[in-house]
């Protein structure tokens, strides 16, 4: 089971844990739905708590490092976020490179106030799109041993 907390991990995800449950005898089409939905439920956590974080640190001892640094990426990032808006979330997500994924996703909508209902479609879409590349990969290099 050691596949389930891997999909859990931030930047592993799915892009560990589906081949670690395939070669541990885990049915694939039931690796990809498992990992899948645990990065995406990973993903939409941290969303959720990044916002509700945000007054805190706002008002905190670091507050003006914090505000600096996040005011300043929201403004650089704008013109990105109005040109592409979630297809952006969506192409961050789904392609399974190192340090992207549901996690920075989410860090990503945050940031750049994606709203709820665009940040769960492109972190659900891009974790399964995700997910079918991993998963494809796998089989095929497991049909190769």
């Amino acid at each position: 089971m050691e596949w389930v907390v891997m999909s859990l991990l931030p930047f592993v995800e799915n892009r560990g844990g589906i081949p670690v449950a395939i070669m541990s005898g885990i049915d694939p089409l039931t690796a990809w739905i498992i990992s899948s939905s645990l990065s995406f439920l990973g993903g939409f956590v941290i969303y959720i708590l990044l916002g509700r974080l945000e007054p805190v640190l706002r008002k905190s001892p670091l507050s003006p490092l914090f505000n600096r640094v996040v005011d300043r990426v929201r403004e650089k990032g704008r013109r990105y976020i109005e040109r592409f808006g979630g297809f952006a979330l969506f192409f961050l997500v789904a392609i399974p490179f190192p340090g992207s994924g549901a996690y920075t996703g989410a860090l990503f909508a945050y940031l750049f106030k994606i709203s709820l209902k665009a940040t769960v479609t492109g972190l659900l879409t891009g974790v399964l799109v995700s997910g079918l590349f991993i998963l494809t990969a796998s089989v095929s290099l497991m049909a190769l041993i």
